[in-house]
């Protein structure tokens, strides 16, 4: 399925930085589980498109601790806008 991504830059290209060096420095040991993430990150150009268990993949494979209620549900410990 192909998406319309005129003027939108999908998730995983909008990473912290340091989120996105942590999940790459995870990549070595868990290669399956961060090539998933990877994926579901370039498939979608909202927060809100991810599914749960990749948000929490997200979080441990990170080692992203989000720091309150607004982290988990808008995603700004992980995105820059």
């Amino acid at each position: 399925m192909q998406k319309d991504n005129n003027n939108m830059t999908e998730l995983y290209n909008r990473l912290k930085p340091e989120v996105k060096q942590r999940l790459l420095t995870s990549n070595y040991k868990y290669k399956v589980s961060v090539a998933a993430i990877i994926e579901d990150l370039k498939s979608v150009n909202f927060y809100t498109e991810l599914k749960m268990s990749t948000i929490h993949s997200l979080i441990v494979m990170s080692s992203t601790d989000p720091k309150d209620s607004f982290d988990l549900k808008w995603g700004d410990c992980f995105f820059d806008d």
